[in-house]
C-alpha cells in the first residue's frame, strides 16, 4: 500500500475510530469533539474554509476507502460523521463551547444521522462517494439548526 492510500484510509476511518466493533458512527462523532475544541480556537472565516476543505478531502478519501472495503458506505468510513459534526458545531462559534452544548450538538447530530428525515434518506440511497458525504452534511444542517434554537432558548 502507498503512503497516500495509507494516509487516505487514516482520514476516511477517523484515526481508526471507523474500526470500532459496534457503532462506528457514533465512535467517529465522538472522535470529532476534540478535534473540534482545538479547532474551535481558529477565527470563523478560517473554520469555515477548513470545513470546505475537509469536505473536498473526505470526498476523496471516501472513494479510495470505499474501493478499498468494497462498499462506497462502508460503516468503518466515519469522515463523513467527523464533517458532519464539524457542521454542527458551527452555531458554537456565536455561543459558548462548553461540554453541555458539545453534548447536545453530539446528540442532535446522531439522532438526525440515524433518523435520516427528508431529504437526507433520499441522498442516502444513491452510493456514491459524493451523496454518501451529503447525507451527513444534510443531517448535520437540520442539527445546526435545531442546535441554534436550543442554544437560543438556553441563552436567553
Amino acid at each position: 500500500m502507498r503512503l497516500n492510500e495509507f494516509i487516505s484510509l487514516i482520514f476516511a476511518t477517523g484515526f481508526g475510530a471507523g474500526y470500532v466493533p459496534k457503532a462506528p458512527g457514533t465512535a467517529g462523532s465522538l472522535m470529532a469533539i476534540p478535534i473540534f475544541w482545538g479547532l474551535s480556537y481558529l477565527n470563523i472565516y478560517i473554520y469555515l474554509f477548513t470545513l470546505v476543505v475537509i469536505f473536498a478531502l473526505s470526498i476523496y478519501v471516501s472513494d479510495f476507502a470505499g474501493k478499498y472495503f468494497n462498499d462506497v458506505d462502508a460503516p468503518k468510513i466515519v469522515i463523513d460523521e467527523i464533517l458532519g459534526m464539524f457542521i454542527t458545531y458551527i452555531p458554537l462559534y456565536f455561543f459558548s463551547v462548553d461540554a453541555i452544548n458539545l453534548a447536545i450538538g453530539f446528540i442532535l447530530f446522531r439522532f438526525f444521522d440515524i433518523t435520516k428525515p427528508f431529504p437526507v434518506s433520499s441522498a442516502n440511497k444513491i452510493k456514491r462517494p459524493l451523496f454518501v458525504i451529503l447525507d451527513d452534511v444534510l443531517a448535520a444542517i437540520y442539527a445546526a439548526i435545531v442546535l441554534t434554537l436550543a442554544l437560543i432558548l438556553r441563552y436567553k
